[in-house]
């Protein structure tokens, strides 16, 4: 869990209004991840075998290109499921630290990152694909392990919603695209149904694997650190108890490949003339917005399933509905004006110049600190 970086946040504007914006978002991004990784071989498999990947995991970082990430069969190569040790020097990596003076605990930021000498920080190998595209360098692995699915286990056949799933079949690509075809057809009951797979393939593509239940016990215990000799005493400690099906490994390979497809979409942006100026997690803000259908329809041979569906895709009308443009605005496309992560709207100005802030709902907008969502009691 060391290498693991949650999901990123990054506001690349601050403090400046953007004029004309699109919104870009993937589709279920964890569930397709988990797919296009071919994570099931992982999951599936009787154990897990560690190998040195040290000269081939070089050759890998150095020799691949935009163009190689747009396609399905680098996404599916085992070689992704690798952990480094790196000595970075001015590598655009993300590092967890201190960002404040008032001694608040450490979070996670992507910065330039250099290591002493003789010292290493560990990172799966998608991440450090990132920062090949972002950094323009490749960071220097001193060694690499990757992870190896050996066996099957013995499966049983189920039925999840009356589809039956054989012992061999991917189950979240079987869900995904159930919940794919709830959404299409849109037969009677489809919203339950639609919203109990997202749920599931989110909780089976992911979550299970990096779930960690926080417990307090009363009285005295030792706590120790990443060094053995160092300990302390604690009363009344919190301990995070990993989840039953906690797998550091899926967990944070998945997330390392979200980095990546942030990074590559940086990429594809900048390569036509465009700009980001907002990511999170799963979405993207580009300027200028003409560019949107061109970077989505990029990804589109990234597409993990046998049915048709945009792994990336236009999203700017569900932020920004065209019929809440105020009456009189000669805007035609959003703005945006962030402050940090999270931080952040997009709004419209009115026939008078006054900003006008979209607020579908209260995770609609990051102003919460200055202006109270509508439907707060929601």
């Amino acid at each position: 869990m060391a290498a693991f970086f949650a999901g990123k946040v990054d506001c690349r504007v601050v403090g400046r209004e953007v004029a004309d914006v699109a919104v870009l978002d993937f589709t279920s991004q964890y569930p397709s991840l988990f797919c296009l990784l071919a994570a099931e071989r992982f999951l599936t498999a009787e154990r897990i075998e560690p190998r040195d990947s040290t000269e081939e995991v070089r050759a890998f970082l150095d020799s691949l290109t935009e163009d190689d990430l747009l396609k399905r069969e680098t996404w599916e190569n085992p070689l992704l499921w690798t952990l480094c040790e790196v000595e970075a020097s001015d590598d655009l990596l993300p590092i967890r630290s201190s960002y404040s003076t008032d001694g608040s605990p450490p979070t996670i930021g992507w910065n330039r990152v250099s290591t002493e000498a003789g010292l290493t920080l560990p990172y799966l190998l998608p991440d450090l694909l990132a920062a090949k595209l972002l950094g323009g360098k490749v960071p220097k692995v001193v060694r690499a392990i990757s992870f190896v699915p050996v066996g099957r286990q013995p499966l049983n056949e189920i039925s999840i919603l009356g589809a039956t799933i054989g012992p061999t079949e991917n189950l979240i690509q079987r869900l995904s695209e159930a919940r794919i075809r709830e959404k299409a057809e849109k037969r009677h009951g489809w919203e339950a149904r639609e919203l109990g797979l997202k749920i599931l393939t989110n909780a089976a593509s992911y979550g299970v694997f990096v779930e960690v239940n926080v417990k307090r016990h009363d009285g005295e215990m030792e706590i120790c650190g990443l060094d053995s000799e160092e300990s302390f005493e604690e009363d009344g400690a919190k301990v995070e108890e990993e989840g039953e099906l906690f797998c550091p490994l899926l967990g944070a390979t998945i997330t390392s490949g979200a980095h990546l497809l942030l990074a590559l979409i940086d990429s594809v942006a900048a390569k036509l003339g465009g700009e980001i100026v907002y990511q999170d997690t799963d979405s993207a803000f580009v300027t200028p917005s003409r560019l949107a259908p061109e970077i989505a329809r990029a990804f589109d041979s990234l597409n993990p399933y046998s049915v048709e569906v945009p792994l990336l895709k236009e999203e700017t009308e569900k932020k920004a509905p065209p019929d809440a443009y105020p009456k009189g605005s000669s805007d035609s496309r959003p703005r945006f004006f962030g402050l940090s992560s999270k931080r952040y709207c997009l709004f419209v100005r009115d026939r008078y110049g006054r900003p006008c802030v979209f607020e579908k709902g209260a995770s609609d907008h990051g102003l919460g600190m200055y202006q109270v969502p509508k439907d707060r009691e929601k």
